[in-house]
């Protein structure tokens, strides 16, 4: 938390440091402040129009914060910039399927995988979607592939749950 306050202290309002204002998004995202992280990638976005991480991480930070439609909006401006970019593919799908939107998440899932098929949380989505069809086989397939990749502190929660262990 001093870290992010230095930060933003050294900051002040400039926004010429882009760099500094990354890094502050990341600081606030890992401290679980979603709300300034937002804050923070909402000006990066307007100095930065561009760069499709921006959008994606604002985006899921309004998934983060449960902004499902609103991160639909930013998932798109990110996909305006490239159409096959797999994590916007994945955070989209993710947030597609808290609405219940399963058949559009999935197929969002399935073009992150084609790409980036090492991507532990489409794989997690994947999985969840699949469990929500019955396909209990293939969803702890991925979710064991996604426990091998790692980063994703949920799948072992899943796997325990659905798969009888890791």
């Amino acid at each position: 938390k001093e870290a992010a306050a230095d930060l933003k202290t050294a900051l002040g309002e400039r926004t010429e440091d882009l760099v500094a204002m990354k890094t502050l998004a990341r600081v606030y995202d890992a401290l679980g402040d979603h709300v300034s992280s937002l804050g923070v990638l909402e000006k990066l976005c307007a100095v930065e129009a561009n760069d499709i991480g921006n959008w994606t991480n604002r985006g899921f930070e309004l998934t983060s914060l449960g902004r499902y439609e609103e991160a639909l909006t930013i998932y798109g401006k990110a996909l305006a910039l490239d159409k096959d970019e797999p994590t916007a593919l994945s955070d989209r799908a993710y947030a597609l399927m808290k609405l219940g939107r399963n058949q559009e998440a999935l197929a969002d899932v399935e073009r992150s995988l084609k790409s980036y098929p090492s991507n532990a949380f489409a794989l997690r989505t994947r999985a969840l979607l699949r469990l929500a069809k019955g396909e209990r086989e293939k969803a702890c397939a991925d979710l064991h592939l996604a426990h091998v990749i790692g980063g994703v502190p949920e799948v072992d929660q899943l796997i325990e749950k659905n798969c009888g262990g890791i």
